[in-house]
């Protein structure tokens, strides 16, 4: 199982908006990619005045799958659109044990 985690900081007035295309993005990924088989989303608990962070937490069949999640429709339209939320984005892969 192909892991990855991406970190997001979106300013806390683009919060709202970045919660609701993450959240369809996960949809979307469960629904329409057989190989997705975890997206979870979570949002940090404490956060200061100026942002946001974001948790996203994606679990793949193989390190192929998750490649071909990011020539999808839906995952190239989000990261157009939230490119424009965002202070930063983090991503690191893993292998299951």
């Amino acid at each position: 199982m192909f892991i990855i985690t991406v970190t997001f900081i979106v300013k806390s007035e683009n919060a709202d908006l970045f919660q609701k295309m993450v959240l369809k993005q996960a949809e979307n990924s469960l629904s329409e990619e057989p190989c997705c088989r975890v997206f979870e989303v979570s949002k940090r608990n404490e956060s200061t005045s100026d942002d946001v962070a974001f948790f996203l937490y994606e679990a793949y069949d193989t390190e192929k799958n998750f490649t071909e999640h990011l020539e999808t429709k839906h995952f190239l339209n989000f990261n157009e659109e939230s490119a424009k939320l965002i202070l930063s984005k983090s991503v690191a892969s893993y292998t299951k044990l």
